[in-house]
């Protein structure tokens, strides 16, 4: 199991950048949460605010107030970093950010 780190997108939201660099990730993400996970796609599914335990669902809430954001699950355009990889929700996939 590894330990991946779950930036989710400012504004605009629900939006793939195909042009997006690591070196971008800072300006236009925030960094909400450690998911430990076997893959991506278990990454993705436990970023659905539907999985929370209620715990889980109040201390998401308070840092997504803090960050300024306004969505709560993991969509299209959000990113989840591992080993120094990271990675961005597709349309239908994931999609290595270079």
């Amino acid at each position: 199991m590894k330990t991946y780190h779950v930036w989710y997108r400012k504004e605009p939201i629900r939006w793939v950048d195909k042009d997006l660099t690591v070196s971008d990730i800072a300006d236009k993400y925030c960094l909400v949460s450690h998911v430990k996970a076997d893959c991506l796609y278990e990454v993705f599914e436990q970023q659905q605010s539907e999985v929370w335990s209620p715990s889980a669902q109040k201390e998401m809430a308070a840092v997504i107030k803090k960050a300024g954001l306004n969505h709560t699950s993991m969509g299209v355009g959000d990113v989840a970093e591992v080993n120094g990889t990271y990675y961005q929700v597709d349309l239908s996939s994931w999609r290595k950010v270079e």
